[in-house]
């Protein structure tokens, strides 16, 4: 499909989103696509959803969801990889009954291998019972979780829908937190995905405030409103929502190169045809969880009887004119601790354990109280309670030998949290002389400048850095979260966790640009790089890449064009990971200052350039307004070409 006819889909898509929404007074009801021949593997979700809890597995075919060995009874006890380990004992049962019947066996047979050979019928043939032996895999159930999961709904489902629908996207991603959390807004992945929505750190500080203080994605109500932005992003980069749900998953990047690696954008072509590493059974699932997830919520009293949700959460915020401790704040608004702990989820420890103030401009929330308007609850609190500044930061530099393992244990602090709070892409990538904020200032007996150690005036933005990320994101252990993913425990070859939630092998989730190196040793020039990033990244002289080039000296090189690379020195993997690096760095120190708040669309007038609208009026960087609209070529836009702008709010 050429970009003309994308644009134009897109555009008579978003008009009949429109009128939908004006004829349903003010709600969307948008049509998902739901081909008939995912209906099969919906079905398989429905039944995790529904039948089985998290006590019990299906083990099954992981193409061919209709095949279903077994239901098996899986312990709940101990860490997820001890609990993988045991259920992978489990599949190896039909690992090797599937092996016999492709040797030939068919006499003789015990009850299980009867089973299995019942699954495909006597007539199949070794070669499939040979490839199916390579696809056993055990899916956890997930009805106990869903259950509470509606019960959890109901105090954030009003907020979330107006989200999505202030947005311009469809309503029923209100289910997606099912697949995601479990609806349970403290949910964490041991690989720093968090909230309701799972957004990992490098996507959700695109949107919202992350760092030493507050994570906004554990607050249900901010979280949700980042989900609706992401997902209205991932949708204009794409094309069909099918594409954008599923790039929730495993990227608007992945999305765009599965779509030209099949030659279109239907879901089914996709899901079939699409090769990559990275695209697992997760990502291959994820559109279909959520279609079972939607058909579960919206019928739920059918799978689990009448259910009481949770009331609302209509209690109010209050937006502080000024730094406070929090206890002398509770005292003075005349609220429990324990109630503000319950209604704030996203201040962070060192908060509560009085090492940091609730910061200037956060928005409490307060129990609500008839009779007490905003003004009201302010009142209550005397002058001396707001304070002019933040505790200052304490940082610890990075030694060599040292690690985040080693790291973490000294200040009483988590390696995820290192991770979370740094923007660090991975747990295993440090190095000597980093600056690493920590989540809590050291108790006031301790020294303040001291092994490596200091207390900074202010907090610059982090220097992460970082790599390839993996694809897929690994369940929470039991401590972490009482409500995870749908959890995957066993496959055929050693025990895999492939859950359905956020990741991407090689690019930031919202980052739909293609920083892959093509099977011609060639890159498509991004913005923001020069022949002096290439010739570091590939260790090769400048002189050499401008003569496999072709380029003239004092010639420059353009965004968007094709770029030949020397790859004798390094692999294309080695430079792949340099020029992340470089993006991610570029890209986190630019949301330290700011975060995306919404868009507008502008429709270029004659006479007018991206760039002078990029940098004068709207103050947008260029590469993020091309992440905004990567089908377009900025360069040559011609008047009524219609341009998404990134709405920007600096940061406190």
């Amino acid at each position: 499909m050429s970009n003309a006819a994308q644009l134009r889909n897109r555009w008579l898509t978003t008009l009949s989103m429109a009128f939908a929404w004006l004829a349903c007074g003010g709600t969307y009801a948008v049509e998902l696509d739901r081909p008939s021949a995912l209906e099969g593997d919906i079905t398989f979700w429905k039944r995790v959803f529904t039948e089985i809890g998290n006590d019990q597995g299906f083990v099954h075919d992981d193409t061919r969801l209709d095949i279903i060995y077994a239901t098996v009874a899986l312990a709940t006890d101990g860490s997820t990889a001890q609990r993988s380990r045991r259920a992978d004992v489990q599949a190896r049962k039909y690992v090797d009954a599937l092996r016999k019947l492709a040797s030939g066996k068919r006499e003789g047979l015990s009850k299980l291998e009867a089973n299995v050979l019942a699954c495909w019928g006597k007539d199949v043939d070794a070669a499939t019972l040979q490839a199916a032996s390579k696809r056993v895999r055990v899916q956890r159930g997930q009805a106990d979780k869903f259950r509470e999961g509606l019960i959890r709904s109901g105090a954030w489902e009003g907020h979330i829908m107006q989200a999505l629908t202030d947005a311009g996207v469809p309503p029923q991603l209100v289910a997606l937190p099912h697949v995601e959390s479990s609806f349970n807004p403290m949910a964490r992945s041991h690989v720093g995905a968090a909230g309701l929505w799972q957004f990992m750190t490098s996507t959700g500080r695109r949107y919202l405030q992350i760092d030493n203080v507050v994570d906004e994605r554990l607050d249900p109500l901010r979280s949700s409103e980042a989900a609706a932005l992401l997902f209205r992003q991932n949708y204009e980069v794409t094309g069909t929502w099918p594409l954008a749900i599923t790039a929730y998953n495993h990227g608007a990047g992945g999305m765009r190169r599965a779509a030209n690696q099949v030659g279109s954008t239907d879901i089914v072509q996709v899901l079939n045809r699409y090769k990559s590493r990275s695209f697992g059974f997760a990502s291959r699932n994820f559109y279909v969880a959520f279609l079972a997830a939607h058909d579960v919520r919206s019928d739920a009293d059918r799978y689990f009887g009448k259910l009481e949700r949770d009331p609302p959460d209509d209690n109010p915020e209050l937006a502080l004119p000024g730094y406070a401790a929090v206890d002398d704040l509770a005292h003075a608004l005349g609220v429990e601790r324990g109630e503000l702990v319950r209604l704030n989820p996203a201040l962070r420890s060192a908060v509560w354990d009085g090492h940091k103030y609730i910061p200037k401009g956060y928005s409490l929330r307060v129990p609500k109280r008839d009779g007490l308007s905003q003004p009201d609850w302010l009142a209550r609190v005397p002058g001396e309670v707001w304070l002019a500044a933040q505790v200052p930061d304490l940082y610890h530099i990075v030694q060599r030998g040292e690690t985040l393992s080693s790291i973490a244990p000294r200040y009483g602090t988590r390696v995820s949290d290192l991770v979370s709070i740094n923007a660090l892409s991975s747990a295993n990538r440090i190095r000597v002389g980093q600056k690493l904020i920590l989540p809590a200032a050291l108790a006031e007996s301790e020294p303040a400048v001291a092994d490596g150690v200091y207390v900074a005036e202010a907090s610059p933005a982090p220097e992460a850095k970082a790599s390839v990320a993996v694809a897929g994101v690994a369940l929470a252990t039991e401590a972490e979260v009482a409500a995870a993913s749908p959890e995957v425990v066993a496959a055929t070859d050693g025990a895999r966790s492939s859950p359905i939630t956020q990741g991407e092998d090689f690019a930031p989730a919202a980052d739909p640009n293609d920083y892959s190196v093509a099977a011609d040793g060639t890159i498509r020039i991004q913005e923001g790089e020069a022949l002096v990033h290439f010739a570091a990244w590939s260790e090769t002289d400048p002189a050499v890449l401008k003569s496999l080039n072709g380029l003239r000296s004092g010639a420059r090189i353009r965004s968007g064009r094709t770029f030949k690379l020397d790859f004798s020195r390094i692999t294309p993997e080695e430079f792949t990971v340099r020029r992340l690096d470089h993006h991610r760095a570029l890209q986190e120190r630019f949301f330290a200052r700011y975060r995306i708040a919404g868009t507008n669309e502008h429709v270029v007038r004659s006479g007018e350039s991206v760039w002078i609208l990029a940098e004068r009026r709207y103050k947008v960087p260029i590469w993020l307004l091309r992440q905004y609209n990567p089908d377009l070529d900025l360069a040559v836009v011609r008047p009524g070409t219609r341009v998404v702008i990134p709405q920007l709010e600096a940061r406190g």
